[in-house]
């Protein structure tokens, strides 16, 4: 299975001095996003998707344009999900199956955020999980940072790369990545028992729009929170 990252796009590629939300440091932990913030009062509960036409999100959207999404509180369907809040401005793209959520900024489309779902196996040590990266070293613009996102953990390294690649992620795909571009992929695993669930995050930005684009992309997904049917 083949993600394209000119298509669509855990946090994105900043200088290698900073800390992504909910990254541990040698100086003390960051805030952790461990899960969605509670509604307020009042407020309707997330608004379920139907995987219609190859969104998650958009119940009528045409595979052929992207669905802007208005402000709110969703939940994508299927076995394995995310809830996750997002604020205005924010468009979802057709995604290659139910198992990608694909999210672009209506202005700069070229923004992006992908949430995969991967496969289901064994639970993984962290030596294991972060092992899944090691196809990325040869372009990564940092070490990798041990991240929890709404019920899951795992690791994240900036990538910076100054060619068109493609890297596989064992559990979950392949991804191709452009020059012009920088990111943060994060591997991840969802806990059930003695299994778990391989989550890929990689936020997407042209180079010169990161750094305005990585505070808005926290903000979701320190809403994120991630579940499994089992």
């Amino acid at each position: 299975m083949r993600r394209s990252a000119v298509l669509f796009a855990i946090l994105v590629v900043a200088a290698c001095s900073s800390q992504p939300a909910g990254t541990e440091s040698s100086d003390g932990p960051a805030s952790s996003p461990s899960g969605a913030a509670s509604p307020a009062a009042g407020t309707r509960p997330p608004t379920a998707g139907s995987a219609v036409g190859g969104f998650q999100l958009c119940p009528t959207g045409s595979a052929d344009a992207p669905c802007p999404l208005p402000a709110g509180s969703y939940m994508t369907p299927g076995h394995d999900a995310v809830a996750l809040t997002i604020d205005d401005g924010w468009q979802e793209e057709s995604a290659i199956d139910e198992t990608s959520l694909v999210l672009s900024r209506v202005d700069t489309p070229a923004q992006r955020l992908t949430i995969d779902f991967g496969d289901t196996g064994p639970l993984l040590d962290d030596s294991d999980l972060a092992a899944a990266l090691t196809p990325t070293f040869a372009y990564k613009a940092g070490d990798p940072a041990h991240v929890t996102i709404g019920g899951t953990s795992g690791f994240a390294v900036d990538l910076a790369p100054t060619e068109a690649v493609s890297i596989s992620i064992p559990g979950a795909g392949a991804y191709d990545l452009q020059p012009d571009r920088k990111y943060r992929l994060g591997v991840l695993q969802y806990p059930m028992g003695e299994e778990s669930v391989i989550e890929v995050i990689l936020v997407e930005a042209p180079t010169a729009d990161f750094d305005g684009f990585a505070p808005i992309v926290d903000a979701i997904l320190r809403s994120a929170e991630f579940s499994s049917g089992n």
